[in-house]
């Protein structure tokens, strides 16, 4: 079932709605199985053509609607969200081990003291030693989060020397990349890592942020024509499994808007 409130200003008062949404396993088996070919053929084309080099690089590249589960050679594991991919190397005889991140990922870091963990993602690098933490940097968003589930991680921006910001368990820290301004809040962390068990779950977003996750995840274009529906805010959550029409009717629960797909094969939402 999904649970959505639906908020903002041209809503007089907040709604929680309740719907039974089909669970379309069909559909979870081919992106299980499209993920899978991914991280394999990334990590066979690291072993035919790089020799098993201490050099050698691999790079696992998720495609929208799907999601991919990663073993590093270290040992730690890594969820990687739909269209997200990850750059990571095999020499165990460095000083750290580092990651390429572009887009979403969930990291359960196995401990090692002696070799820091390292994700770098662009505007920032996140440092940690064994720990769980998401980070989401999708290069088409405005902002880069950090979320801590547990341990402890530090967060340095590419832009301010070694300046650092240390995080605590369920502890979110927000880059904005226009205005360089960082915030930091306390969060139930298990909600920004529920994607990875096929659960999104979302709190005062605005519906052009949301779009976002719906379009990597049904791997479709939205476009919004509705000047209403762009300042409303939506806070609670629904299963990958249900369809995007489902998703769309539990949001539109006054019926104010109508979508279609237009020529280019675009979701377009309008007033009605």
């Amino acid at each position: 079932a999904g649970r959505l409130k639906v908020s903002g200003p041209m809503l007089p008062r907040a709604r929680r709605n309740t719907v039974a949404l089909r669970k379309r396993w069909a559909g979870v088996a081919v992106a299980c199985i499209i993920s899978v070919a991914i991280a394999l053929s990334a990590f066979w084309v690291g072993k035919r053509y790089g020799n098993a080099s201490p050099d050698t690089y691999y790079c696992t590249m998720v495609p929208a609607g799907s999601r991919s589960e990663v073993t590093l050679p270290d040992g730690s594991i890594v969820w990687v969200n739909a269209g997200s991919s990850l750059t990571y190397h095999e020499n165990r005889r460095e000083q750290i081990r580092s990651v390429m991140l572009e887009g979403e990922a969930y990291f359960e870091v196995r401990p090692d003291p002696e070799r820091p963990f390292i994700v770098e993602s662009g505007d920032l690098h996140v440092r940690v030693l064994g720990t769980k933490f998401n980070v989401k940097a999708y290069g088409d968003e405005e902002t880069v989060d950090v979320v801590l589930l547990s341990g402890k991680v530090d967060v340095r921006l590419n832009d301010r020397g070694e300046e650092t910001y240390a995080l605590s368990p369920d502890e979110k820290l927000t880059f904005h990349r226009e205005t360089h301004h960082i915030e930091k809040h306390c969060v139930e962390g298990r909600d920004y890592c529920a994607w990875k068990e096929g659960r999104i779950c979302f709190d005062e977003q605005p519906f052009t942020k949301l779009v976002k996750t719906l379009e990597r995840l049904y791997n479709v274009r939205i476009q919004i024509d509705s000047e209403q529906l762009k300042t409303e805010c939506f806070s609670g959550s629904f299963l990958q499994t249900s369809s995007l029409d489902d998703i769309l009717r539990e949001i539109d629960m006054e019926r104010r808007y109508h979508w279609s797909y237009d020529r280019t094969g675009a979701l377009v939402i309008r007033d009605r």
